[in-house]
């Protein structure tokens, strides 16, 4: 349909269809990785408490850095997005330091 158009304004509209979808599609693979890794670990934790270790219970800031290991894995395997998102990460935190100073 995209190259068959030849209205713009109609074209832009399902260019940005298929970039929404494409969006879509990611999260929802991001998302079921995600659950995979947890289902592991409790499968793990569940085998340990079966051989008679006490029950652990990840904190959600225990999973939280988990999962920040594993996307600063899959960033450093692309080519150049793991500086693009530690620039990010800095000026989001530079922003957060500025709300706090006071006015001058």
């Amino acid at each position: 349909m995209l190259k068959k158009e030849k209205d713009l304004e109609k074209k832009q509209k399902i260019e940005s269809l298929l970039t929404r979808m494409k969006q879509q599609d990611n999260c929802e693979k991001e998302l079921l990785e995600k659950r995979k890794k947890m289902s592991e670990l409790k499968k793990e934790e569940r085998e340990k408490v079966l051989q008679g270790k006490k029950p652990f219970y990840l904190k959600k800031s225990a999973k939280r850095k988990l999962e920040e290991k594993e996307k600063m894995k899959k960033l450093e395997e692309g080519s150049g997005k793991m500086q693009k998102y530690v620039k990010r990460k800095e000026k989001k935190i530079l922003a957060k330091e500025r709300k706090h100073l006071p006015f001058l």
